[in-house]
């Protein structure tokens, strides 16, 4: 499914995303009952679930801001944001993440501290993210 067409289905509040009801419209196969993994494992999932939906919420909130400064300042209509989500997701498999960036200090690739910041973890540079959408990557 184009991601056009999920945004036309997320709810304004992202508190009420229904993920089994969008996981099929995804195409995911429903889950089989049967026997349960250990509960490490479904802690883990967990775990993954909340980080999962602190960054949705995050990007939620980051695109709803930027798309409303956009459309008070200029004459675009939500058409238009439609039109280039459907290119963007076009190019998607070209790229999805900027190459890691060499440190200043030693030249060495940086490495990627989700959500906080790039750490050279041969020197111990820290790169402060500049921009919102550096901690979504």
């Amino acid at each position: 499914m184009a991601i056009a067409a999920l945004i036309r289905l997320m709810p304004e509040n992202p508190k009420d995303i229904d993920i089994h009801a969008l996981a099929r419209e995804m195409g995911a196969e429903p889950r089989v009952k049967g026997k349960s993994a250990g509960s490490s494992d479904s802690d883990g999932l967990q775990v993954k679930l909340e980080k999962l939906t602190e960054k949705y919420d995050r990007l939620y909130t980051l695109s709803r801001a930027t798309w409303e400064l956009v459309r008070e300042s200029t004459e675009l209509e939500e058409e238009d944001l439609i039109q280039r989500v459907i290119t963007l997701e076009a190019q998607k498999n070209i790229a999805t993440k900027p190459k890691a960036s060499p440190c200043p200090d030693c030249d060495r690739p940086l490495q990627r501290i989700e959500g906080k910041h790039n750490k050279c973890i041969y020197c111990g540079y820290i790169q402060e993210f500049t921009s919102p959408f550096d901690k979504l990557l």
